[in-house]
């Protein structure tokens, strides 16, 4: 196995990608948070239950990402590895994170917050503010799975700067 001196291109991405995990995992504590703790206590239409629990699903794979950071990069082979489990993990996030943040999801939010009072109102503003946040920090995982892949491809271990 090729060695990887820890200040090079791949420990950066490496680094990085540890830092967007944990933006991911604090974006969905927040849209958790907003989902469930401080939804008012009615009934709520199917595609807003869908989407609450989706975004209970991907809380939990995002853990078992973080369990498994930071990844090692002693040893390319080894980064690679580390590597493949955490996108496996990021690609099982997919379906919720489509359930959750779809048309359908955050239109149904909307018609919930403009149809009910003023509680549902806020609740929705600060569900559909999360959800943004959500897909934000899911494509900036995504951004830096693709500069993993890329040092690891290239065995490019040397300093970027």
């Amino acid at each position: 196995m090729a060695p990887a001196p820890t200040n090079g291109a791949l420990a950066d991405a490496l680094g990085g990608l540890s830092r967007d995990v944990r933006r991911l995992a604090d974006a969905l504590a927040a849209a958790s948070l907003a989902g469930t703790d401080d939804r008012p206590p009615e009934d709520v239409p199917a595609a807003v239950e869908a989407c609450t629990d989706a975004v209970g699903d991907l809380h939990v794979l995002v853990h078992e990402i973080l369990d498994g950071l930071p990844l090692r990069t002693s040893d390319l082979g080894a980064a690679r590895e580390g590597l493949i489990g955490v996108h496996a993990r990021v690609n099982r996030m997919r379906e919720p994170m489509r359930t959750a943040t779809s048309y359908e999801s955050i239109a149904s939010i909307t018609r919930v917050g403009q149809t009910r009072r003023r509680a549902w109102q806020a609740w929705a503003s600060a569900m559909r503010d999360s959800l943004d946040r959500l897909q934000h920090e899911f494509s900036a995982l995504d951004e830096r799975l693709l500069a993993c892949w890329t040092a690891v491809s290239r065995g490019d271990c040397r300093d970027p700067r």
